[in-house]
């Protein structure tokens, strides 16, 4: 049975499975995120920002973090990044729990963005309360409340 989500500090065991696994699939995503991190590129480590992972067995199979969004001039915009589940595990509320943990306490943005290119991607974050954007940079968007 998979972790609660909880606060993802890198190296971990597991990530690399999850890297390769992405890559087979086509997400090239994953592999960036590591190693942007242990580039120091990206830590989540500014105001607001958090990374969260989710374990089985010792090994990481879910992650998903939160930024102030790179491309976005406004710093009270934030960008979900990098949510990704280990496909054995998806369809079973892993990457709901995460979603919805990375928002939990309330980020100090007043809206989020995200980029997606997978069509069923897209339909969970519609599911989610997301709404699509026509923006450089996003494809979708969720408004906070103030």
């Amino acid at each position: 049975m998979p972790s609660d989500p909880a606060p993802l500090v890198l190296p971990t065991p597991g990530l690399d499975v999850l890297v390769t696994e992405a890559r087979n699939e086509g997400f090239g995503f994953v592999g960036r995120f590591r190693d942007r991190w242990m580039s120091a590129e990206n830590r989540f480590d500014r105001l607001g920002e958090r990374l969260l992972g989710v374990w089985e067995d010792g090994q990481l199979v879910a992650f998903c973090g939160l930024n102030i969004d790179p491309y976005h001039s406004d710093p009270k915009v934030g960008r979900l990044r990098h949510l990704y589940v280990s496909a054995r595990l998806r369809r079973h509320g892993v990457g709901a729990g995460l979603l919805y943990a990375i928002l939990r306490p309330s980020p100090p943005f007043d809206r989020l963005r995200l980029r997606s290119d997978s069509p069923a991607s897209a339909r969970f974050y519609l599911r989610h309360g997301w709404t699509p954007c026509d923006e450089a940079n996003a494809t979708h968007q969720l408004h906070l409340p103030t």
